[in-house]
């Protein structure tokens, strides 16, 4: 503020110097005296026009130093409130601070206590604990002694008395509970194979039933089903009646399907059918010369075909029926398969396993081919194949 009041009355006193050195300046260069007076009057009104402008410089100077000095008292105003500001913050903070620093140290206080607490509570636990063995120790010595004066033996006797007692009982448990486990294992895995073993045979049927079950016979003309039908089906029921085979003619014009689950009766109806359609006479007394010309031919058939088996296979001395059977097995299929072909592979394996072991060859074969012979005759016989071939190589 003092510094613009300075500046301001240099500023005046610059101007009447100069002021004054124009005067001057004008008095030397006129040198004229008459002219001295209106010089005078015009310096004079030169110096009024600089006091005037040195006030008006001064007044400025003085405006300008208020409003220097407002603003430099309102910069200083802000700035302590800034401070005051600041304070009162920082004492929040410490006043925060404090108070968090209050609440952890009687928060460690009440850890402390606790801990102090438990410690004296695990103390006197420890303590309880080893009066309580004390007593334990006490009583296990007079129990021991006791049973030695009871038993007349001595500790280490007992103890091992009491230890095999002990295994004999756990071995016996454990054997007990071995044989349960044991026993439900198998039952277990019998229920699991022979769902799978019937999903399996399910899963499978589509493919061979109907080729296991029924045969088909293509007509030459569709006319031919009334000649094979006969007035008021005689003919067809004296074909039924005579192969034990049922003739369904129902399923397509020029086709006859013939079903039954004995194959060597249905290859015996279908061939005694064509050589009936070939013949043109489809009568019952027909009917029955034709199908027992078929009947001795198939078995003429079957007994080929077991010569045939035993002798490649290289066996010797089996009795004529069983080698009917073993023939009979040309007919039989089990999932699509023909069972003689099947035994006789099996037969070969069975040889060549009992080379490689020592054992004798011709038996094995011998056993293998006939182990699915009661398959032959399982349709006709009650019990299952297995039963049926014992019994018939017996």
């Amino acid at each position: 503020m003092f510094d613009n009041v300075f500046i301001a009355a240099g500023a005046a006193g610059v101007i009447c110097f100069c002021a004054g050195f124009v005067i001057h300046y004008l008095i030397i260069a006129s040198g004229e005296k008459k002219n001295l007076s209106r010089k005078s009057a015009l310096a004079r009104q030169i110096i009024d026009r600089a006091r005037k402008d040195a006030d008006r410089i001064m007044e400025n100077a003085k405006s300008k130093s208020s409003d220097a000095a407002r603003k430099s008292n309102q910069n200083i105003e802000r700035i302590e409130k800034d401070r005051r500001n600041q304070l009162a913050s920082l004492e929040r903070e410490a006043a925060k601070a404090r108070k968090g620093a209050e609440e952890n140290l009687q928060r460690a206080q009440e850890k402390e206590m606790e801990i102090s607490r438990r410690s004296r509570s695990l103390d006197s636990l420890e303590e309880s604990l080893k009066k309580r063995h004390s007593e334990v120790d006490e009583m296990k010595r007079e129990v021991t002694r006791r049973l030695e004066e009871i038993s007349g033996l001595s500790a280490d006797e007992i103890k091992t008395e009491m230890m095999r007692s002990i295994e004999e009982e756990a071995k016996k448990e454990a054997s007990l509970k071995a044989k349960e486990i044991e026993e439900e294992a198998e039952a277990e895995a019998k229920e699991k194979a022979m769902k799978a073993v019937a999903l399996a045979i399910h899963r499978y049927a589509g493919a061979y039933t109907a080729e296991n079950t029924s045969s088909t016979v293509t007509l030459p003309a569709p006319d031919i089903k009334g000649k094979i039908i006969g007035r008021e089906g005689r003919n067809i029921r004296a074909l039924e009646l005579r192969t034990g085979v049922d003739f369904v003619m129902d399923d397509s014009p020029d086709t006859v399907v013939l079903t039954s689950l004995n194959s060597m009766r249905r290859e015996i109806a279908a061939v005694a059918l064509k050589r009936l359609i070939e013949d043109g006479r489809v009568q019952p007394a027909r009917i029955e010369e034709v199908v027992s010309e078929v009947e001795n031919e198939i078995e003429e058939e079957v007994k080929k075909a077991g010569k045939e088996a035993v002798f490649d296979l290289g066996i010797h001395d089996m009795h004529p029926e069983l080698v009917r059977h073993v023939g009979m097995l040309k007919y039989r299929r089990s999932y699509s398969q023909n069972m003689l072909n099947h035994s006789m592979e099996v037969a070969f394996i069975c040889g060549m396993l009992a080379a490689e072991v020592g054992y004798d060859q011709n038996l094995a074969k011998r056993a293998a081919l006939l182990h699915d012979v009661g398959k032959a005759v399982d349709h006709e016989v009650e019990g299952s194949h297995v039963d049926i071939g014992t019994n018939l190589a017996k």
